[in-house]
């Protein structure tokens, strides 16, 4: 089982024990897991309320009923049905009458960013996701494009003229909820674009007095502490960009200068050396994203570069993870998660070349693609 310390390898093999699951099921068990799916979200999304998943592995056996109900304050009845749902999911492991204990998912559904992401998407993407078929029905099935008429527009009855973005800034607890989430998701993960890029070889010789690296729209400046982090010694000032609200609330890490910014203006840090997007470009449109970079290639030098970190979709044989991103683009923006010939497509109608495609998580597709200007 070495060969599945590879994660690729390790994908692949789930992704076939789950066809060979998949060519055993009668058709009502095909019903059963898709048609009861957002109910096991529902019940998951409960125990994360009442800390049931921490108290299950912490414990270093099986509890009782009672024990959990006097641990989490839910009545042991409603608890006894909750339980014996996730039993009966894999998320828990009843071992007795009344009797429960961890297992591998439970632990997993412990790691902060699991736990954040389970919270996010039940609360911010599931209502979308019930909307999809009526919008898709209603707009004839064709491909949305515009940022203002969405998904989220319909989920959540938005004020005429509010995009998603819009929507987040009115609804603090929704909003603390996905930054917690994006802020958290891949901390302390060994696969980054820092893992892959050389960045100390291309800034041996930088001016220290010059931006090194622009992080825009970076939300809480989480990429800016990872690369003070591991590289503490680069010369060159460290800049994270977002909109006033999300920098008001951003990591105070030392040596970062946290800018308010919105990007669908020119760039005002001229002459940088890494002009970074994590997961920006794919909330917007096509059109939206040739502003974004335009505005961006227009603060450029000739040793600048614009890395931009996204998902890359493969033409054959995507992931669940990247299709479901996609189409939660879909839902809330309009937008896409792009195959690198769209990419490319896009960079080009912003004058700009791609030099280079690095992935470094394959089981999303995260990569990191460098850019020069044309």
């Amino acid at each position: 089982m070495d060969a599945l310390q590879d994660p690729q390898a390790r994908q692949a093999f789930i992704r076939k024990l789950r066809d060979l699951a998949d060519s055993l099921e009668t058709p009502e068990n095909t019903l059963d897991r898709i048609a009861f799916g957002s109910l096991t979200t529902a019940v998951v999304r409960t125990g994360i309320e009442l800390g049931l998943f921490h108290f299950l592995s912490k414990n270093d056996g099986p509890a009782t009923l009672e024990e959990v109900a006097t641990a989490t304050l839910a009545n042991p009845i409603l608890l006894g049905r909750l339980l014996r749902h996730l039993s009966a999911n894999g998320v828990v492991s009843q071992v007795g009458i009344n009797s429960f204990q961890s297992n591998h998912v439970t632990k997993n559904l412990c790691v902060p960013g699991v736990e954040a992401g389970v919270n996010w998407f039940f609360e911010g993407l599931g209502p979308q996701y019930m909307e999809l078929p009526a919008f898709l029905k209603r707009t004839n099935y064709a491909n949305p494009t515009d940022v203002m008429h969405t998904v989220v527009q319909d989920a959540y009855k938005l004020d005429e003229g509010d995009n998603a973005f819009d929507w987040l800034q009115k609804d603090p607890t929704t909003l603390a909820i996905f930054q917690n989430f994006m802020s958290i998701r891949r901390q302390g993960a060994q696969e980054t674009w820092l893992s892959v890029y050389p960045v100390e070889e291309e800034t041996k010789s930088w001016n220290p007095d010059k931006a090194v690296y622009v992080n825009i729209g970076g939300n809480v400046g989480m990429q800016n502490a990872e690369f003070k982090q591991k590289y503490p010694s680069v010369p060159g000032r460290v800049i994270l960009q977002d909109r006033p609200e999300n920098v008001a609330k951003a990591f105070q890490t030392p040596g970062v200068e946290n800018i308010a910014y919105d990007f669908f203006t020119p760039q005002p840090i001229k002459g940088a050396k890494f002009y970074y997007f994590r997961t920006v470009l794919h909330n917007w449109p096509d059109d939206k994203v040739v502003e974004i970079l335009k505005n961006t290639k227009s603060a450029m030098e000739e040793e600048s570069i614009i890395l931009v970190d996204e998902i890359v979709v493969p033409d054959v044989g995507a992931s669940s993870w990247t299709t479901s991103i996609d189409l939660t683009m879909l839902c809330g923006h309009a937008s896409t998660a792009r195959t690198q010939s769209q990419w490319d497509e896009v960079f080009a109608q912003a004058g700009l070349k791609r030099l280079s495609t690095m992935e470094y998580h394959g089981h999303t597709g995260e990569s990191l693609m460098k850019l020069q200007a044309l």
